[in-house]
């Protein structure tokens, strides 16, 4: 997870409930490497598999914490697949915020679904609604994975 410096950033930063960060991802290893899985939604707006130190860098964050989920590491292993097929896939960002659709995602979304195409839903998280003068959305925020009693923090900076 981390708080980006870009004005979506701030945005997501200023509706999330816990507020502390405005994106996030999922690590997956290739050939002992890791790589963070994720989308934003600028140029050209699909998923990205980035080197950790590209991700948490101080041009794009200015913090972050990594946590992890309790579950098996088999199923974790899984649960990475599911989001590099996402980058493979070339999904886009899903400027609709829909969660009802698989064809785009936004970040949280792209974490979610990981996890759910894999038997793994997390109770509890609910969307926010959120009215803007453009319409209202029903956003899940990556805030809501630190109040998830399946995952703990492992490292902040």
């Amino acid at each position: 997870m981390r708080r980006g410096r870009s004005a979506e950033s701030f945005a997501v930063y200023l509706f999330d409930r816990n507020r502390d960060f405005s994106h996030i991802g999922i690590v997956a290893i290739e050939n002992n490497i890791p790589y963070v899985i994720h989308v934003v939604p600028d140029e050209p707006g699909y998923v990205r598999k980035e080197l950790p130190e590209k991700f948490l860098s101080s041009e794009c964050a200015s913090h972050y914490q990594v946590i992890r989920s309790d579950f098996n590491p088999e199923t974790l292993s899984e649960v990475a697949r599911t989001a590099l097929a996402f980058y493979e896939g070339k999904l886009s960002f899903d400027n609709k915020y829909d969660l009802s659709s698989d064809s785009e995602l936004y970040c949280t979304e792209l974490v979610i679904k990981a996890f759910e195409n894999n038997n793994i839903s997390f109770t509890g998280m609910q969307p926010q609604v959120i009215q803007l003068v453009w319409g209202v959305y029903s956003i899940v925020m990556p805030g809501s994975f630190l109040a998830n009693s399946h995952f703990t923090t492992v490292r902040a900076g």
